[in-house]
């Protein structure tokens, strides 16, 4: 496991050239934890064919999906509102909760438009238990009706999804707004440096996590032979056929 991970900071400590099939073949690979469906199939990362993922070509795969997960995120974060610095790289409190307080609207516009059948802007249980089976049901609003006087109002509505906006904001600057040494962490400014750490640290883990599952020998690279090995040559990769284990 030592090894395995000193591989992983060797290969993230690389610079390489990447491309567009590196970042869609690392983007469908193991995620934080181990957790995803994995990169099986070696034209996905092998760029020059030759049946070895070795890794520089792990290297490349990984700088391309820390690009794209740092583009994604600053297309999403760096662009409101009115008023802020747009595109600066840099995602103040206003950008964040704007973001957030923007979902928190979509949220509150679904569950009216969802439960609210006499669009008074409250929700009764007549109204959650109104409409055909396949309806959501009133446990879907259990928690909103504070006062339990068996109507959802206004007021707890709004109140709801401003609790959203803070639980969302919260997590997000304890993710984002503590790295990296340097950085002014918890100011509530995310830095480019910020964001780019944490989103160097999942892709670390995503490589760490496919080693861990192909790399059988410990050499830092993945041959054919180790993905055959793991995926067991046979349908649906389980062992024991399409019934699993047995």
């Amino acid at each position: 496991m030592q090894h395995k991970q000193q591989t992983v900071r060797a290969i993230l400590a690389m610079a390489g050239m990447v491309g567009a099939m590196a970042v869609s073949a690392f983007g469908q690979g193991v995620g934080p934890g181990g957790k995803g469906p994995g990169v099986d199939r070696l034209g996905d990362l092998d760029a020059n064919d030759d049946g070895t993922i070795t890794a520089a070509e792990l290297a490349a795969a990984g700088e391309a999906r820390v690009a794209e997960l740092q583009a994604n995120f600053l297309a999403k974060y760096d662009s409101v509102p009115a008023g802020q610095t747009a595109g600066d790289g840099i995602i103040t409190l206003a950008e964040s909760t704007a973001v957030f307080e923007e979902q928190a609207a979509d949220w509150l516009e679904h569950v009216l438009a969802t439960f609210d059948t006499n669009k008074d802007g409250a929700i009764s249980d007549a109204d959650a238990t109104a409409g055909s089976r396949r309806r959501p049901g009133r446990h879907h609003l259990e928690g909103l009706d504070t006062n339990d006087d068996g109507v959802v109002s206004a007021a707890e509505l709004e109140a709801a999804a401003k609790e959203q906006v803070a639980d969302r904001l919260a997590r997000f600057l304890e993710r984002y707004d503590s790295v990296p040494e340097g950085a002014t962490a918890g100011d509530g400014i995310i830095a480019a440096a910020e964001s780019l750490a944490v989103h160097r640290e999942q892709v670390a883990e995503q490589v760490e996590a496919f080693l861990e599952r192909h790399d059988a020998n410990d050499d830092g690279q993945v041959t054919a032979a180790e993905l055959g090995a793991v995926k067991g040559n046979r349908p649906g990769g389980r062992p024991g056929g399409p019934g699993g284990r047995r």
